[in-house]
């Protein structure tokens, strides 16, 4: 995915972690930002003139399609990416002592809440002709063996959405008129999605 200054992109988790230094890294490119995420705005971007920040639980009913008419509202009609970052771990849990309401919980922001907002946006990137969609998995999505039944699930199962739905693009039209990722976290066994040590990325 190449950056380009004045492209319009939604991130969630921007207000920590890996979602923080991604809005940061994607300012200085000139990319034009709207941050999402539960918490307060981080007091490192909030007077970057690229940068808004719409405070949403994304487990919220129709948070996005609230988000994607933010977005709209701030920036115009385009929506050229989006970054699925935010998400939960568990705390090792396995089947025999996952409790119901953690699993729903991780799985609803793991999963559901990447796939609802991905639904909100892909009419808009389909009208335009144009847009990428990157989510963050991890080696969990690859493998067993490094989290909770609750993590690992919701972390293979971003990754095979994410495949069939670039299946099933293709399969409408015969091209894909944007892009879809699934962007694993360091430390992944050399596979098809990337090599080990380094962010790799599965694209369709």
């Amino acid at each position: 995915m190449q950056l380009m200054a004045s492209q319009i992109a939604i991130i969630t988790g921007a207000s920590s972690g890996i979602g923080l230094v991604t809005c940061e890294a994607f300012l200085e490119k000139g990319v034009i930002i709207l941050g999402i995420a539960r918490k307060t705005c981080p007091e490192r971007l909030a007077s970057h003139e690229n940068f808004k920040y719409f405070a949403c639980d994304l487990l919220s009913p129709g948070a996005s399609q609230k988000i994607v008419d933010e977005c709209k509202k701030q920036f115009g009609g385009r929506i050229d990416i989006l970054l699925n970052i935010a998400g939960v771990k568990d705390y090792w849990a396995s089947v025999d002592t996952v409790r119901e309401d953690d699993f729903d919980r991780i799985l609803a922001t793991n999963l559901k809440a990447p796939v609802m907002l991905m639904g909100a946006v892909v009419p808009t990137m389909r009208e335009q002709g144009s847009g990428a969609i990157v989510n963050i998995s991890s080696k969990a999505g690859l493998s067993g063996a490094v989290a909770g039944v609750a993590y690992v699930s919701s972390k293979h199962a971003i990754v095979s959405f994410l495949e069939m739905i670039g299946c099933s693009r293709f399969h409408e039209s015969g091209t894909v008129p944007w892009k879809f990722a699934n962007l694993f976290r360091l430390g992944q066994p050399k596979t098809q999605h990337g090599d080990s040590g380094k962010m790799g990325f599965a694209a369709t």
